[in-house]
């Protein structure tokens, strides 16, 4: 195999990389929004005290959207570091 069938195998190999972590990612958000969403039904279904149920679930949502953005921001750069290498390895 020669340098330029080496490089295209890696960029096959990098690109696939990415793809496969991107859909983790996605998975994972997907997964992690089921189960926050399933903790605030049982926390609305479990918890009487009004005060003590507000205040846990306005917990769960912080984190909720804390996780959210923090793994669409990991799924960004992904998204950007792939386009940038493609877009570098165009140019050669």
């Amino acid at each position: 195999m020669n340098d330029e069938e080496n490089k295209t195998n890696q960029s096959v190999n990098e690109e696939f990389l990415v793809s496969d972590l991107k859909k983790s990612l996605d998975n994972t958000i997907q997964e992690a929004s089921i189960t926050l969403n399933e903790l605030a039904q049982n926390i609305e279904s479990t918890i009487r005290d009004d005060e003590l149920r507000d205040e846990t679930k306005k917990i769960v949502k912080n984190f909720s959207e804390d996780l959210r953005k923090s793994l669409e921001q990991a799924s960004n750069k992904l998204i950007k570091k792939k386009n940038k290498k493609k877009f570098s390895k165009e140019e050669e």
